[in-house]
């Protein structure tokens, strides 16, 4: 009984230990690794806005740029009236015409000489052009720089697309040919004018 007495007596320091290591020193220990993971954490957030604080200047300069780029010179005609304005896009309109197949047969500025309080202007343009010609032309304005806009659009088939059978009998009965048809357009097409000041 000895024996276990003094192993007794030996075990209660390290039992002493054991419970101040539990209570004390471990919460101690956790507390800082977790203290050290915060401030980990915090270091990196703390890099990463460095790294885009001096990212800024850089980033700066290409918004100027791109803003630059995107200038509403490019959207709008820069004229010194809505007429010369007006003339120019009733000159492009007519050459998309012709290059697209098509023949002019009216062309008209409709500004009144005074520009609208929004500064658009339009041309109003009747011509013949073919079915596969109308559709570049009317894709080449939707991408056209500066914007156009179309207002009214009126498409007449020639002969070739007139064809109907209605009730079994034929109402034109005009040769059909392989060729791609003639169609009668009417055409109203409007820019806008780069505000001055």
């Amino acid at each position: 009984m000895n024996r276990f007495r003094k192993f007794g007596v030996a075990a209660i320091p390290f039992m002493f230990i054991a419970l101040a290591w539990g209570l004390i020193f471990q919460p101690l220990y956790d507390y800082y690794g977790d203290l050290k993971l915060e401030r980990d954490s915090k270091n990196e957030t703390v890099l990463r806005y460095r790294s885009l604080l001096m990212q800024q200047k850089g980033l700066e300069v290409d918004l100027e740029q791109i803003s630059n780029d995107l200038n509403a010179n490019g959207l709008f005609f820069d004229s010194i009236n809505a007429d010369a304005a007006a003339a120019l896009l009733q000159q492009r309109l007519a050459t998309l015409v012709t290059v697209n197949g098509g023949q002019v047969k009216v062309s008209r500025i409709e500004t009144g000489g005074k520009p609208k309080a929004d500064g658009s202007f339009s041309i109003a343009l009747v011509f013949a052009i073919s079915n596969v010609g109308l559709s570049r032309m009317l894709y080449q304005i939707d991408e056209h720089r500066p914007v156009l806009v179309i207002g009214a659009l009126t498409i007449k088939a020639g002969p070739v697309l007139a064809r109907v059978n209605v009730g079994g009998h034929q109402m034109n009965t005009a040769p059909i040919t392989a060729e791609d048809p003639i169609l009668d357009v009417s055409l109203t097409v409007s820019g806008f004018l780069l505000a001055k000041g």
